[in-house]
């Protein structure tokens, strides 16, 4: 991409990052982080590839690396969302039972997740749009689980609360910073980084609905193709995707390959006036 600075795979993802301006005076500097999830589609503007598919993440893995000096003001960090660990337990259990009780055809939804919160209630039914409206207002849309790294990194494990793909956005990017930096008080030639990483696993991509593209240009394979090669030749399309924008990629040989998403700069935002 034209700015090196700024690395994203667009069709799931917006990311921005930005901190305040680095203080020598002991006081400390808020890192935010502004991060939207959305189902995308792909192949459809690359005249060169044979179909199209639909893609979304299950699960992802927000990183704040600090370059050093800089340290992390511990006390400052963002832990959970929601913010008492005890609900967030709670979330996570109703989304485990949620699931034990889907089909193999079904899909969590937010009226399986509100049977399950609501504890005990037959699956038998259909959750009130009441019940609904209830887990949708209490329940933040995705659960964010912050994972300690070291003194100059930590991270957030992000997932759905109800429904199956990360949708929307975490957290308010203005209130809730991640976490605040220390600078060690001394005048720098240059300022050091703070970079900000998004990645998955293989099988936390969520890859649909490929289709050949029309007649004409798919004729060699489109009666070919099965859904393994499908899936694979997706796979391999998204790689090539990914390392054009040079984020880093693993062999993708397994569904707990490793694959970066994202990758970000945090920039310095100047004081009004």
């Amino acid at each position: 991409m034209a700015d090196n600075r700024r690395r994203v795979l667009a069709e799931v993802l917006s990311i921005d990052a930005w901190h305040d301006p680095f203080r020598i005076d002991g006081r400390t500097s808020a890192v935010h982080v502004e991060v939207s999830f959305q189902q995308g589609r792909m192949g459809g503007d690359d005249a060169k590839v044979p179909f199209t598919f639909r893609i979304g993440l299950r699960r992802a893995l927000l990183t704040v690396k600090l370059e050093e000096p800089l340290a992390i003001k511990r006390p400052s960090v963002a832990r959970d969302i929601p913010e008492k660990p005890a609900e967030l337990s709670t979330f996570l259990t109703a989304k485990k039972v949620a699931k034990s009780n889907i089909s193999t055809k079904g899909e969590l939804n937010p009226s399986k997740f509100s049977l399950a919160v609501s504890g005990g209630a037959s699956f038998d039914r259909e959750a009130t749009k009441e019940e609904q409206m209830k887990v949708i207002q209490e329940v933040p849309r995705i659960l964010a689980t912050s994972r300690p790294r070291s003194n100059t990194e930590y991270a957030w494990d992000l997932q759905p609360a109800y429904e199956e793909l990360l949708e929307g956005q975490p957290w308010h990017p203005t209130d809730a910073p991640r976490l605040e930096v220390r600078h060690p008080g001394s005048f720098l030639k240059i300022d050091p980084t703070i970079k900000v990483t998004l990645s998955c696993a293989l099988e936390d991509i969520s890859i649909t609905e490929l289709q050949p593209k029309p007649a004409g240009l798919v004729e060699t394979i489109k009666h070919a193709v099965t859904n393994d090669i499908s899936y694979a030749a997706a796979v391999q399309y998204l790689k090539t995707v990914l390392l054009s924008a040079d984020l880093r990629v693993d062999k993708l040989d397994g569904r707990f390959s490793d694959l970066s998403i994202a990758d970000v700069l945090s920039k310095a935002e100047e004081p009004d006036g």
